[in-house]
């Protein structure tokens, strides 16, 4: 595994029923999922920050949406040294994120480009 997605294992304290620690799988076999009250990290690359003025909140719950900054997180390479390269894309399109817990366990993720719910279970 890259350091840098070990180094973005995050931990959720406390939550709705469905939050756990570790990664979540796409239903469909194509991405993963973590997130904690202030970034989530999805489509294997794409890094979301809450906004400095609203972190991700629970709406209700079984609900996290807030207002976020994201960029994609590319590796390069390494230089000179053998330090990696990381190149670091914003995607402006998406502003808002929301995960949604169903109670069958399922974690879907939306976000405003497409309006699309993505389903996850744990991996």
């Amino acid at each position: 595994m890259k350091p840098a997605l070990l180094a973005c294992s995050m931990l959720l304290a406390a939550g709705p029923a469905w939050a756990q620690d570790g990664w979540w799988c796409a239903t469909d076999g194509g991405e993963r999922l973590s997130f904690d009250a202030g970034t989530v990290w999805f489509n294997e690359h794409t890094h979301c920050t809450a906004d400095t003025a609203v972190e991700l909140t629970t709406a209700n719950g079984d609900a996290w949406d807030g207002p976020v900054s994201c960029e994609n997180i590319y590796f390069a390479g390494r230089d000179e040294e053998g330090e990696l390269i990381v190149q670091r894309v914003p995607v402006e399109d998406v502003t808002w994120i929301s995960l949604t817990g169903a109670a069958d366990g399922t974690l879907y993720l939306r976000t405003d480009p497409d309006g699309d719910d993505h389903a996850y279970l744990p991996c």
